[in-house]
């Protein structure tokens, strides 16, 4: 536990950078212009946008790919739909793409480090990394109990 403990921490630490790019490019510039732009379902498409930018690489088999690029594709959409909700909540309700970084980047580490140390095998991925179906779906979980306590007012407030 303390040696996936501590690689999290350090890969939080990694990946802030990395992350960081793609926060401020998705929550921190492509949200709020869709949200200025009157776009119906801004949260929703900029985070389908961000899985389909994610795509190539999976079905190339480089990234979070499980013997079924297909399965891993599916589930990487449905997580990132569910994720980028959550960060999008997150930036919105902050007013800061700060917050989003650092949780993209605990994210990744923890699901690419943590989950996939936990792993033994490729076949192990279809449920718990970062496509998997039991990510997938507690990620779909967390939206729904937490979009039934909260989530932004209405996105075009004048």
């Amino acid at each position: 536990f303390a040696a996936i403990l501590a690689f999290s921490l350090v890969g939080i630490l990694l990946l802030l950078i990395p992350d960081a790019g793609e926060e401020i490019g998705w929550r921190g510039y492509l949200l709020p212009r869709m949200i200025d732009a009157r776009l119906p379902q801004p949260i929703l498409l900029s985070s389908l946008i961000w899985g389909a930018w994610h795509l190539p690489v999976v079905f190339s088999g480089v990234y979070a790919s499980s013997p079924s690029h297909l399965l891993s594709a599916a589930g990487l959409i449905i997580a990132t739909l569910a994720f980028g909700t959550l960060l999008s909540w997150l930036r919105l309700g902050t007013g800061s793409v700060w917050p989003c970084v650092v949780a993209h980047a605990a994210w990744n580490s923890v699901i690419n480090g943590g989950f996939t140390l936990a792993t033994h095998n490729a076949t192990e991925n279809i449920w718990v990394g970062e496509t998997g179906i039991v990510v997938a779906v507690t990620l779909v979980l967390a939206v729904w109990v937490l979009g039934r306590s909260w989530k932004p007012a209405n996105l075009y407030a004048e």
